[in-house]
């Protein structure tokens, strides 16, 4: 988790310094994420509910293959 850098009101953020109790955790962590570059010619509201169509498609695919588990 210390390699992993998120972006955060477009601040480049370490992981660890959101969440330092992860600090020391070397274990295998698995996630995913999807990167949907931002039409800049889009409304934000657009925008948002293009990211609400994407997270509610992609939602049944995680549910059945993280529900078992």
């Amino acid at each position: 988790m210390n390699s992993l850098y998120l972006v955060v009101a477009n601040d480049i953020v370490r992981y660890t310094d959101i969440y330092p109790e992860m600090n020391d955790i070397n274990e295998d962590i698995h996630f995913y994420y999807v990167f949907v570059p931002k039409n800049s010619s889009m409304k934000r509201t657009d925008w948002i509910n293009y990211r609400t169509e994407i997270v509610e498609a992609l939602k049944p695919i995680m549910k059945e293959l993280y529900t078992n588990t």
